[in-house]
């Protein structure tokens, strides 16, 4: 009988640790930036910032500090940096906006480890009690992950947006997840996204429920949902925002659908590389009231 114990507790804390290391894996970040175009080359237009969010602390960026429309917090995607946005964010700045813009846990040069996509949601309700000091009306941007993130932290009774806009944003981490797995890894894809889910619940707990459906449903915020039609990374009919039409219930929803050329991809929604030209139809729904 102590023996069957014994080898009981192994397995459970083998399949843990193998959970553990595949979600690591998995949500690797990104320590590069974007050479071409990053905060260091605007050090006349920026003023650094910190904040803690949980035990680490993270770095960001304001621009447009004389500004006073309102304050626009972006929540970046995953496999990109803060940098990829700066276009964007400049843009912003032209229009009377002042702009936040900050690094995930352990992205870039921030300390920490990533353990999921939820992770991007407990930094942004950080970020947004950073942004609250300034006293303005707040405006969350977020694109692919960030797309998420700016409607799953409305999920928190204590946030309180005046606008979201969420770009190519997933609805479920579970849905995402299942995708990965049938699409990556065809053999075991149902071992692969059970050892994902254990080592999200062992992170995140309760949180590992917070979808964005529920964010947006609890919200009085107004709300954009922006998709393209052709993204593959983020299905328009199966994963996304978009395509939940049916169990959003509020009526302050505005749904914007890109359904030709690169506005219609996953990048090229907001931008398929530096050197397009940004996206003015999307960001205008940002200062739509202003």
């Amino acid at each position: 009988m102590k023996l069957i114990c014994i080898i009981i507790i192994v397995l459970a804390l083998a399949i843990i640790l193998c959970s553990l290391i595949l979600n690591k894996i998995m949500f690797q970040t990104v320590k590069t930036v974007n050479q071409q175009n990053c905060h260091e080359q605007y050090a006349d237009k920026i003023s650094r910032i910190s904040f803690k969010s949980g035990k680490y602390l993270l770095n960001g960026y304001i621009y447009g500090a004389e500004n006073k429309e309102g304050i626009v917090v972006m929540s970046h995607g995953m496999g990109v940096t803060s940098d990829y946005y700066i276009p964007e964010v400049l843009w912003l700045v032209e229009h009377g906006y002042m702009v936040m813009t900050f690094d995930n846990t352990a992205y870039r040069d921030n300390r920490g480890c990533f353990w999921g996509l939820l992770q991007a949601v407990y930094d942004l309700r950080a970020a947004i009690r950073c942004a609250e000091q300034y006293g303005l009306p707040i405006t969350l941007f977020g694109h692919s992950m960030g797309g998420y993130a700016v409607c799953a932290v409305l999920n928190y009774a204590d946030v309180t947006i005046d606008r979201v806009v969420s770009v190519a944003g997933f609805a479920t981490i579970g849905e995402v997840i299942h995708s990965y797995a049938i699409s990556n890894i065809k053999r075991f894809s149902s071992l692969v996204e059970l050892l994902i889910r254990i080592a999200q619940f062992i992170r995140f707990g309760k949180m590992n429920k917070f979808s964005a459906i529920d964010g947006i449903n609890r919200s009085d915020s107004k709300i954009v949902i922006a998709q393209g039609k052709n993204d593959e990374e983020v299905p328009c009919d199966t994963v996304s925002i978009y395509g939940k039409q049916e169990a959003l219930r509020k009526s302050n929803i505005q749904y914007i659908l890109f359904d030709n050329g690169i506005r219609s991809t996953h990048m090229g929604i907001v931008r398929g590389d530096t050197d397009e030209v940004i996206n003015e139809h999307l960001l205008k729904t940002v200062i739509a009231d202003a």
